[in-house]
């Protein structure tokens, strides 16, 4: 009998845990781990800054923003967060916890203190400075993925914003002159956009001119002999009427129509230049090919390193 009162008093005794255990999974979800972890961000090995080198430039700085993949929405403390990449690795600004919720990171380059998610600010200047925009990536599934404290490693995989013009440019052998260029201005092209870094979209602000210099080899090969390849990225845009481009060649100025081809974003579109005897610049229709490097290794300026 008392062995029998003692199994109901134990019975009775651990009813109230019951019921405030099955109380507290009716009204909240259980939280299966509330350890913070720090994020981890590290580039793919694919990523390329193709106008400068065949890697993100060293010593340079890119943002990244955290999106919960449940509600859609941004996370306070992974809001434009300054990330610096040394030598391929990459040191957080500030320490960022990650808990159990599985979070999208966005990334944009390069990093711009008054960014926002969907409000990074394009500067074109010369048409030298690439803008890039990625999300944490798995290139064996091809598909996007999500960080929290089980897995809190992010690899980032950067593209082109941006489209790439290249001018290839010679002179027919009959040419009088040096045919020296000293450097080209593109007009009625867009000079500022906002770009979205979720999609890498840019909205354009406001148009005009873009000076750009050109390095190296300054004088140009007669046909047949070498060729004078000089690049400029520009803002992709739908907008072609009336684009032209100014050349100065020899200390003179000379105006040429640009083709009117749609500039798009990871795209490069080449153009060849022929110059004649009477300083006439010929320019044929864009050659279109997706903007990526072969199999050589470095990349740099007014090489040949893309595929044809």
């Amino acid at each position: 009998m008392k062995k029998n009162i003692l199994y109901r008093a134990a019975a009775l005794g651990a009813l109230p845990l019951l019921l405030a255990a099955c109380s507290q999974q009716d009204n909240e979800p259980v939280n299966i781990s509330s350890e913070l972890v720090p994020l981890e961000v590290s580039v793919g090995v694919d990523t390329r800054d193709i106008i400068q080198g065949s890697t993100l430039p060293d010593l340079s700085n890119f943002g990244i923003f955290g999106v919960t993949q449940e509600t859609g929405e941004l996370q306070g403390d992974i809001d434009n967060v300054n990330v610096e990449y040394v030598k391929g690795e990459c040191a957080l600004s500030r320490d960022v916890l990650l808990d159990e919720r599985p979070t999208s990171i966005y990334a944009y380059y390069p990093y711009n203190e008054t960014a926002t998610l969907n409000s990074v600010p394009v500067q074109m200047n010369d048409g030298t400075t690439d803008y890039l925009y990625g999300c944490s990536y798995d290139l064996a599934t091809g598909t996007n993925t999500t960080v929290n404290n089980a897995q809190p490693h992010a690899t980032i995989y950067f593209k082109h914003a941006l489209a790439q013009v290249r001018l290839i440019t010679y002179k027919t052998a009959d040419y009088e002159g040096d045919a020296y260029v000293a450097g080209f201005v593109v007009n009625r092209v867009p000079l500022y956009g906002i770009m979205d870094v979720t999609t890498g979209s840019i909205t354009d602000t406001e148009w005009g001119d873009m000076v750009m210099k050109v390095t190296g080899s300054n004088n140009l090969f007669v046909e047949g002999e070498g060729t004078t390849t000089c690049r400029f990225l520009a803002i992709p845009t739908e907008e072609v009427a009336n684009r032209t481009m100014l050349i100065e060649l020899d200390g003179e100025y000379v105006t040429v129509p640009l083709p009117a081809t749609v500039w798009e974003a990871g795209q490069q579109y080449t153009y060849t230049l022929v110059v004649d005897r009477n300083h006439n610049v010929l320019v044929t229709e864009g050659d279109i090919t997706p903007w990526e490097n072969n199999t050589q290794g470095g990349i740099t300026i007014d090489d040949d390193n893309y595929v044809e």
